[in-house]
């Protein structure tokens, strides 16, 4: 692949570009190669064997001479980096990889991950943004109904979730079913099964519930009510008595 014809050059619409993740697909590269690269690509094809099953291996193994000939043009590379990412491969396998051009580093790797992921939430936020802007609109519409009780007038209360609280009053049809949060093969059982201070925390509020079912249905026990929390302990337990 001389720098006179047969090479393609980085360009920002290039399929092979590692700008253009989301719009990569085999056809498409093995389309554009026939059309920048031809002689390369028919001789690829010449020794891969003339079957459509082959397109990948042909995009594969001319992506990585465009690699080796430039940086940018390194679409399937960021590709198995992603994949890599998402497996925990070692670092030392990325080296190797690396020098068979079959990846990026592994910095290049969570670069591409945090390109991927910065715009993955806007969906949610345009939603949220929506529903904050109509219930601010409903919320300035009802509030000059709001006014004293007299003996005459009873006032109504305008409080935001009860007063405009409706069901599926906001349609989120336009929000992604199927885009998965996280694999659940990587979450930790620990963040589904309590810990030892949830442990602690249950036990001293069974405690007393206890006390309470015990002071009430046991006779000999009804003259240590005074000795009974009736009031579980929280954060302004000192301040509410």
């Amino acid at each position: 692949m001389s720098s006179k014809g047969e090479c393609v050059k980085y360009k920002e619409s290039s399929v092979l570009s590692t700008k253009n993740l989301e719009k990569f697909s085999w056809k498409k590269a093995y389309k554009e190669l026939k059309q920048t690269c031809p002689l390369v690509t028919e001789l690829m094809l010449l020794i891969a064997g003339n079957k459509s099953k082959q397109i990948p291996r042909i995009v594969s193994r001319i992506a990585i001479l465009l690699f080796n000939r430039n940086s940018q043009m390194g679409a399937i590379q960021s590709i198995n980096n992603i994949l890599m990412f998402r497996d925990h491969i070692r670092t030392k396998v990325y080296t190797t990889f690396n020098r068979a051009g079959l990846c990026s580093s592994y910095k290049s790797s969570i670069r591409h991950v945090d390109q991927i992921c910065q715009n993955f939430d806007q969906p949610v936020r345009n939603w949220a943004n929506r529903v904050a802007s109509h219930y601010t609109k409903k919320l300035k519409e009802t509030a000059h109904l709001v006014r004293h009780k007299t003996e005459d007038t009873s006032n109504k209360m305008h409080n935001l979730v009860h007063a405009l609280a409706v069901q599926d009053r906001v349609s989120a049809d336009d929000l992604e079913e199927c885009v998965t949060q996280a694999d659940i093969l990587t979450i930790p059982n620990e963040a589904f099964l309590p810990s030892k201070e949830d442990y602690t925390q249950l036990n001293q509020e069974y405690n007393i519930l206890i006390q309470r079912v015990l002071v009430e249905n046991i006779i000999e026990l009804t003259k240590c009510k005074e000795f009974v929390i009736y009031h579980i302990p929280y954060q302004f337990s000192k301040e509410s008595r």
